[in-house]
């Protein structure tokens, strides 16, 4: 980072503009590579006029077969209710004390990016993960499992069925604590039933958390998981039933991008500060409101 005076920074007009330009497109990249939910969650550029929008809920749309004797065809109401999303602002403040510039051997612009993108996958996968209580609570109860009794393949299979019966795209995501992986490779079934798939034993786990592939299942491991009473692990349908919306956002008369960023000189405190905010919102994207997304349960363990 350039060493910065109050007159330098105060007269240069330019310095507030290649910042960002270079900051955002690492904290973007580097966010993407790192997020766990965000590959599989539907994502919404909501970007616009109003404070509230919504995703157009429907049954199955079912084909049949049309009769030529004058028979109106049965008709399925698509726009027939709503889920509503509501994005609101998010931020991250990073003030750098000049004589932190001044004495540093590595480059802060690209320390700033990455520490800002570790945090903002954080951050996002961890609003995702809080989405678990979105399930059904009866009819069927998309409650799976016992706190304190360790997960296996007959959880992974039962709890697919459930999605199964609700006609829920395929393939399934299912995002599990780091605990429960352990609990997971305690059993073999498991473990076979993975080999063809992706053999998780040799492979690891990825940087975005994806661990192995059993049946129609893509398995990953986010320590964001949350725990209340067990940790609750979901399975849910890629990218169907999570959603993120957001808006591209910017300074008045400047283009504007899915992260905001102003730069700016504090002479009292002799420190650059590097304002980052977010204009976004997770939510279901299955149901007409919370408890009622079909297509995601709750797995506890």
């Amino acid at each position: 980072m350039a060493r910065y005076s109050a007159v330098t920074v105060d007269n240069a007009a330019g310095v507030g503009e290649w910042i960002p330009d270079l900051i955002i497109p690492q904290v973007v990249q580097t966010a993407m590579e790192n997020e766990c939910f965000m590959p599989i969650t539907r994502r919404f550029d909501l970007t616009g006029a109003g404070a509230v929008f919504s995703i157009p809920q429907a049954g199955a749309l079912a084909w049949g077969t049309l009769t030529n004797d004058g028979t109106d065809p049965d008709e399925t109401l698509f726009d027939c209710a709503v889920r509503t999303l509501t994005p609101v602002p998010h931020y991250l403040d990073v003030v750098i004390p000049f004589i932190v510039d001044d004495a540093t051997a590595v480059d802060l612009e690209t320390e700033v990016a990455k520490e800002a993108a570790i945090g903002l996958a954080d951050y996002r996968d961890t609003l995702l993960a809080t989405l678990y209580s979105d399930r059904p609570t009866s009819t069927p109860d998309h409650y799976y499992g016992t706190d304190a009794t360790e997960l296996n393949f007959s959880t992974l299979r039962a709890t697919q069925n459930l999605l199964y019966v609700q006609k829920a795209p395929k393939p399934f995501a299912w995002v599990v604590h780091p605990t429960q992986f352990t609990e997971l490779l305690k059993d073999d079934t498991f473990i076979n039933a993975g080999v063809k798939g992706s053999p998780v034993l040799t492979q690891g786990v990825q940087g975005n958390g994806f661990a192995t592939k059993v049946l129609d299942v893509n398995v990953y491991v986010a320590e964001q998981i949350v725990e209340s009473s067990g940790l609750h692990s979901m399975m849910f349908s890629e990218n169907a039933a999570l959603a993120y919306g957001y808006k591209l956002i910017g300074k008045p008369n400047a283009n504007k991008q899915e992260i905001m960023m102003d730069v700016e000189w504090d002479s009292s405190r002799r420190t650059v500060e590097i304002n980052m905010t977010i204009h976004a919102v997770a939510g279901g994207a299955k149901g007409v409101a919370a408890a009622e997304n079909t297509w995601l349960v709750d797995i506890i363990s």
